[in-house]
């Protein structure tokens, strides 16, 4: 009998990681960034892997190339960047992808039997086909972090099963988080505190600081590097105004979007969705049931996550990413009540219905077009999917300046420096909509462009204004791409003139 366990449990091990394994690799065929399709990162991944871009030139991010987000994000991106220049963090995505389905899978096994947990967590990764929007973004990494801290959480609670190597993972999937973006942290917040009061209220000191103490090491474990490198390159103050002082302006109503009204249509454009709708009514549902202290735990964490998402008012869909691994535990439970109600009737006939309808509706409406492209991006997998107008703009960088020349892009199209292998000029690689925020940025943009005086100049579509095009008719630079007059409705690239 152990034997057959045994053997069931290393089949089980077996058959997780294949199948997480493959649907990490069909599902991330939708990245610009894989190795059959090379297409243009979007707009923020461009702006991280540009920063990794002047890792990799000797520059220090915060000190020479401002952005708001965490230190990890750049390093993920630098660790990405040994694998291949471009379509390395590729490898990257499809890691921590990989890491997320595994600890969806476990979290929901807490709660139900193997087929069951194995669509639980396609259930749960159903709206990654709407939130991941490229992908190599903030919330696609900490969906890792997230989804083992749930885990370990849920498990705690549930099953009581904690060791300090846990609670040491739990510190540094925090520090992790914490280290990409502060406010996709809720999950800690909500489950630290409620563990906490429970422990307190039991008056068991020896466990409280035995849970901190633990938590504290992981803490530190991840958190203590990176404070060391940025202080080492003296970059530290700078990171503290950019990723600190700057988000609280950020999330501001500097522009009408933060204002309540702003904020409550974001928090109902994700509610909305139906599987984070339907998984709060299970938690809902489940608050009347034998585990209402870890239903009230994660409907807190759930809540307090979307209320994070909101904060600056703005929907962007990719902000969903973290609701993802939350979704495992109401859907679990869920098919836990449908196994007990089996067990009770002897009859498994309606739960393999729900199972099968589950299974179909997942494949049609979301896997199986994946599914068939696969032999098409394959057979294409040479073919050049950059624009034409970026791919211009590229290939005229390469011709007419030198590796070692800085250029300068005004807008927020990032691509351009990765693509021509070029560092910017100035502070910031990009200028909107972070000046829009703080104007100083503008001003410190300007008085830097007019010091440097980059040997390219690429305006943005749309971008075109009186504030650049005054810089580049006192500082003598002339339109080279396109030829003929200025027009906001194209990208155009401005090269300085030789005296």
């Amino acid at each position: 009998m152990i034997e057959n366990s045994q053997k069931r449990n290393m089949t089980e091990i077996l058959s997780s990681i294949l199948i997480a394994g493959a649907a990490s690799l069909i599902f991330l065929q939708q990245s610009p960034l894989h190795p059959w399709i090379r297409a243009e990162a979007a707009t923020d991944s461009s702006v991280y892997k540009t920063v990794s871009l002047m890792m990799e030139k000797g520059y220090t991010p915060y000190l020479d190339s401002f952005d708001h987000k965490g230190p990890m994000i750049f390093v993920i991106n630098r660790i990405g960047d040994f694998f291949s220049p471009y379509c390395g963090v590729w490898v990257v995505e499809a890691a921590f992808l990989f890491v997320s389905l595994i600890m969806i899978y476990k979290t929901a096994r807490l709660f139900c039997r193997p087929l069951s947990g194995l669509v639980v967590s396609f259930l749960s990764v159903s709206p990654l086909f709407v939130y991941f929007q490229g992908g190599n973004l903030c919330e696609e990494y900490a969906m890792s972090f997230i989804a083992a801290s749930l885990f370990i959480f849920l498990d705690y609670l549930k099953n009581n099963n904690i060791s300090p190597w846990r609670i040491i993972i739990c510190g540094l999937c925090f520090g992790g988080t914490l280290l990409i973006k502060p406010n996709l942290t809720a999950l800690w917040i909500v489950m630290c505190l409620g563990i906490a009061i429970e422990v307190i209220i039991r008056k068991n000191w020896k466990d409280l600081k035995y849970f901190i103490l633990f938590f504290c090491i992981g803490l530190a474990c991840i958190c203590i590097p990176f404070i060391i490198w940025l202080s080492v390159r003296g970059a530290l103050a700078q990171f503290w105004n950019d990723c600190v002082l700057f988000n609280r302006e950020y999330v501001s109503d500097f522009d009408g979007y933060a204002s309540f009204s702003g904020k409550w249509n974001t928090f109902i454009s994700f509610v909305k969705n139906p599987f984070i709708f339907t998984a709060l009514l299970l938690a809902l549902f489940n608050l009347t049931g034998e585990e209402k202290k870890v239903s009230l735990l994660w409907l807190l964490s759930m809540l307090v996550s979307l209320l994070f998402t909101c904060m600056a008012g703005r929907v962007y869909l990719h902000y969903g990413m973290i609701l993802v691994p939350l979704l495992a535990y109401p859907f679990a439970t869920a098919l836990e009540e449908l196994e007990k109600l089996e067990l009770k009737q002897g009859n498994s006939f309606f739960r393999r219905i729900v199972l099968v309808a589950a299974c179909t509706l997942l494949f049609v409406t979301n896997w199986a077009g994946l599914i068939c492209s696969l032999p098409d991006n394959f057979k294409n997998r040479n073919a050049d999917n950059v624009s034409a107008e970026t791919s211009r703009i590229v290939d005229y960088i390469d011709r007419n300046t030198k590796p070692d020349d800085r250029i300068s892009v005004y807008g927020n199209w990032d691509i351009i420096y990765v693509l021509s292998d070029r560092a910017h000029a100035t502070r910031y690689s990009y200028q909107y909509p972070v000046a829009d925020v703080a104007q100083k940025i503008f001003e410190e943009y300007t008085s830097q462009l007019k010091e440097e005086q980059p040997e390219v100049v690429v305006v943005q579509a749309g971008k075109w204004d009186g504030l650049i095009a005054g810089f580049l008719k006192e500082n003598n630079y002339e339109m080279a791409v396109p030829e003929g007059a200025e027009t906001a409705d194209h990208a155009m690239l401005f090269i300085r003139k030789q005296k």
